[in-house]
Parts: structure tokens; sequence; C-alpha cells
């Protein structure tokens, strides 16, 4: 267990990255309050636009390029304000998910993370140690929470087995409950000949939750050369799987997880890499549907950012990433499934949001845009960056933000944006290199490498005041 909770924090800390954040005033987070008492006004919403409706922007200046060519869709002009935590997984959903996907195939679990007595009597004695001198305030624990994590550690100690053996344990896709200095969590890591799952759900809001599946020996699959896929009528040569099939295997299990998603893009992938991948330059030979899957509230899609990872690195809070799931589909059927930080809805706070205009949306976007992406100035090793930025569509939906004081728990809201969706490249040249360095990047700077792609957010305006919500970090 102790192995699983290192290698989540080896994860979560490799993906914090830093974040520029402008100066302006409209990127200074807002009151919440105040945004509340403005959303509830009792004037009338001004959100309504036709769907058919473009908008078109174009600014350029030495290396800055932003094109806007996109339908703007409201899928509902009714937008709630809901409060919102993260709450992990319940187990129920966790069954129901490991029954379809492992489909009867008995798994056995992952034996590497349980604690033997030794392992555990050394985390008690350096936690006891921490307690002793003081070091412990380093966490975010008190003095109190600290005693407390000792003693369920101490009871973890007693039915710790003295060493590890290879016997195999058969899984029914239970969770296990962790406690350590870390927090608390519930852990599943089963495998079998042809599948693995892996889940790992912070109980305390303390680390991501992430649910994850591989089907054993499946290709690697990249997004390098994906192609987004927008009719139904699509369909490829390359792979012996329709479009309409891999959506309807997607919905079946969109329907397990037991919450209202929608399909928000599906690409068209293969199992190539490029010469910078662990594997080496490879062409082409498996062929994939790639489909993203995001949460419905109230008839309305809560956004989704394929490519942000976490939060600013310099930022006293916790690590908050957005829900994602994801789904990776071929011709023998799931390769893989990820469901990421899972959102708890506790209470829609406003049924009907009073929202700015878009024409009021649309002037601070064309003033913010030139803001947030201006290059940056070159250094030693960076001698010129250039940023290309294209958006073809843009969405009223939900976004969520984070509770001011919520500094230690991931609690927040659901509010009502306007979601600018398209494409970042950031291209790069550097002294040590010596040649341009192009990578597809997400909002602020944060995202994947060269062949990654999917829904990236370039903009996102909060549509109750105007303000800028940075969905990296939350606010």
């Amino acid at each position: 267990m102790k192995k699983a909770i290192v290698l989540v924090l080896a994860l979560l800390l490799a993906h914090i990255a830093c974040v520029p954040t402008p100066d302006d005033e409209a990127i200074v987070q807002k009151n919440q309050d105040e945004m509340l008492q403005q959303a509830s006004a009792t004037t009338e919403t001004t959100t309504f636009i036709a769907q058919s409706e473009e908008y078109k922007f174009h600014y350029t200046e030495e290396l800055l390029e932003i094109s806007i060519d996109a339908q703007i869709v409201v899928q509902n002009s009714v937008l709630p304000i809901a409060r919102v935590n993260a709450n992990g997984f319940k187990q129920e959903t966790v069954t129901a998910l490991y029954n379809v996907l492992t489909n009867g195939e008995t798994c056995y679990m992952d034996l590497n993370n349980v604690q033997t007595k030794d392992e555990i009597a050394q985390e008690l004695a350096s936690m006891i140690s921490a307690l002793d001198d003081g070091s412990y305030a380093q966490s975010d624990l008190n003095e109190d929470e600290w005693r407390v994590a000792i003693e369920e550690l101490q009871q973890a100690y007693q039915n710790a087995p003295e060493q590890i053996t290879n016997e195999k344990l058969p899984s029914d896709g239970t969770m296990k409950t962790v406690k350590d200095s870390w927090g608390s969590f519930s852990v599943l890591d089963a495998y079998s000949k042809h599948h693995h799952i892996y889940v790992n759900s912070s109980i305390d809001n303390h680390l991501q939750s992430v649910f994850r599946y591989e089907r054993i020996h499946s290709p690697e699959y990249s997004m390098r050369n994906a192609i987004e896929i927008r009719e139904m009528s699509e369909q490829s040569d390359q792979i012996e799987l329709s479009y309409q099939e891999a959506i309807k295997t997607a919905k079946e299990l969109m329907d397990v997880c037991g919450i209202p998603m929608n399909i928000r893009a599906t690409y068209l992938i293969d199992d190539s890499h490029d010469s910078l991948s662990e594997s080496g330059e490879t062409s082409a030979v498996n062929y994939a549907y790639r489909i993203f899957l995001g949460r419905v509230l109230n008839n309305v899609n809560v956004t989704i950012d394929e490519t942000e990872t976490s939060s600013n690195n310099e930022v006293f809070q916790q690590p908050w990433v957005m829900e994602s799931a994801q789904i990776t589909i071929d011709a023998n059927g799931i390769a893989s499934f990820q469901w990421i930080e899972p959102l708890e809805v506790n209470e829609i706070m406003i049924e009907k949001s009073n929202l700015l205009s878009f024409s009021e949306i649309q002037a601070i976007a064309e003033k913010m845009l030139p803001i947030i992406y201006k290059p940056i100035t070159p250094t030693d090793t960076l001698l010129k960056q250039s940023y290309s930025i294209t958006c073809n569509d843009i969405r009223l939906e939900l976004v969520r933000v984070r509770e001011h004081n919520a500094t230690k728990t991931l609690r927040g809201f659901l509010v009502p944006a306007w979601v600018f969706y398209g494409q970042i490249i950031d291209t790069r040249l550097r002294k040590e290199i010596g040649q341009d360095v192009v990578r597809f990047r997400a909002y602020g700077g944060v995202g994947g490498g060269s062949y990654y792609k999917g829904p990236t957010v370039i903009l996102c305006i909060n549509a109750v005041d105007g303000s800028i919500i940075n969905p990296i970090l939350g606010y």
C-alpha cells in the first residue's frame, strides 16, 4: 500500500507546473459572495444566442497570432450555480465498473500495495520522531490529527503480515482503506491475464483520485496523429469498428458510471510514436477511437480540459485537477478507460443565474487574449517563443472554481462560464537545441507533448461577473 501511495505522490508532483498570471484586474479572483449576489439578481438573463451565430476575431503581432472562427453554442440558457467538492469514488461505482470491464474474469490483488510490519514500524518511528521534534508542522495536519494518524497506523501494524508471499489473492473489486501520515485512501490494484484495474480514491481530499483500466497487451495508442471525428457518418477504412459501434460502447460504460455524462469529443488515433517517445519512432499498425467524456448538470455540460493537469506550484492551495474521463476503443473492445477526480454535487445554490451578454464577454476576450498569451521575455537559454492560438468552438458551460478559504480541502462551485476551446501551439527556440521545439500546450503554458491533442481550453470567462477563470488554478 505504501508503494501505491508513493506512486500517486510522484505522479501528482510530476504534473505540477508554473503558470504565468497576467497583471490585470480581470485576472484577480473576484469576491465569491459578490458573484453569487450578482448571479441571483432579479434582472432577466441575457444569455440566449442562436446556436448558428458565429464569432470571428483575428489578432497578430510579432510572435503571437490569435484566430477565432467559431460557432457559439448555447446548450441551455438557464444555468445554475452549484456547490461541489471532490469526494473520490464510491465503492458501488468501482464495483460496477470492475464487473463490466473484467467481464467476469478473476483478477488478483497486487500484494506490492501491502505493507509489512517492519515497513509500518519504520514509518511509525518516523512519525513519532516528527511529533517529538515538531517537524510534523510541515505537513497539512495539526498535532491532534498527527496523533490520530499515529494511532491508526499502530492499528494497521497489528494486522500487517510479517512478510509478503507470492500467494495470489482474488479480488472482487473491493477497495482497501489505507491510512498513514499523508491521509486516508481507498485503494484497488487488481490484475489478470487480460485486465489491469487501478483505483486510488482520496477519502479526505488529500490527493488526486483516479480510476484507471488497461487491457493487458493492448497497443500503445497515442494522440500523435489524432483526427477529430465530428459527424456520425464519418468512417475510416483503417479500423474494423464503426464510429457508431464505438459510441454505443462508450454510452454503455457511461451508464455504469452512475452519473450523467455527455460525449464531448471523439478522435481516431493510432499506435505510431515519434522519435522522442520511449518506444522510439514507429509507424501506425493499429487504430482506435478515443472518446472524451464530461459531466452534465441540469442539462448543461461541465467543462473539460484534457491537457490541463494541476495547479501552480507556488500557490498555497493543494492541487485540484478538473474532472475528466476518456475511453479508448479498438476492434477488440475497450483498450483503456480513465476517470479522474469525480465531483460530488452538494446543492444547487441558484437555479437560474443572471449572466452578462455575449457582447460584454466578447470585449473581455479581445482584451485579455493578447495579455494571457504574450510571449515571455527571452532568457539565456530561451532565445525566442511564439504562440499560435486558434479557437473553433465557444460554449456556455459550467466551470468548477475553488472556494476562497478551502486551502486544505477541495471545495468549490460550478459556475456559468463562456469557454473558448481550440488549439495552442507554443514554439520555442532554445539555445542548447538550436532549433524550434513545437508543442501543443494547455491554458497559460502548461500541457502535453507534441503528439498530445484533445479538448483544450484557451480562454474561460465567468459569465456572471466577467472575470477570467484559470482552469489550472481553479479560479
